[in-house]
C-alpha cells in the first residue's frame, strides 16, 4: 500500500518513469487492475505530446490496458483526477494516437489537452 502511494504520489508529480517503478513493486505479480491502470495511464501521459504522440510509449501503454483488461474487464478508476476512468477510453486514446491520419496534420491539434 505504501509504496502504491508513492506511485501516486509520482504519478501526480509527472514523475511518469518513478511511478511506474513504484507501482511494479506495489504489484510484482502484475494482479491487481487498479495498480495495472495507473501504469497503463503513466505511459500515456507520459507519451502524449501536441505535436506527436510517442508510439513506443503508447505501444507499451496499449499493451499494459489490454493486460488490465484481462484482469477485470470491467474495472472503473474512482479517482477523480483522472479524466478517462475505464481501460476501453484509455485503449481508445492509445489506438487512435497510433493510427496516421489526415487530422495529424490539422494545426489546431495543438490545442488539445492531455487526458
Amino acid at each position: 500500500q505504501a509504496k502504491f502511494a508513492d506511485g501516486l504520489k509520482a504519478f501526480r508529480a509527472d514523475n511518469f518513469v518513478a511511478a511506474r517503478s513504484f507501482f511494479e513493486n506495489a504489484d510484482p505479480e502484475r494482479r491487481d487492475a487498479r495498480t495495472q491502470f495507473y501504469i497503463a495511464y503513466s505511459f500515456y501521459r507520459q507519451g502524449f505530446g501536441k505535436l506527436y504522440n510517442d508510439d513506443e510509449l503508447f505501444k507499451k501503454g496499449l499493451e499494459q490496458t489490454n493486460r488490465v483488461i484481462a484482469l477485470d474487464k470491467n474495472f472503473k478508476a474512482d479517482d477523480t483526477d483522472l479524466k478517462m476512468k475505464t481501460p476501453a477510453e484509455l485503449k481508445h486514446e492509445f489506438e487512435e494516437g497510433l493510427r496516421t491520419t489526415a487530422e495529424d496534420f490539422n494545426p489546431f491539434k495543438l490545442t488539445r489537452e492531455r487526458k
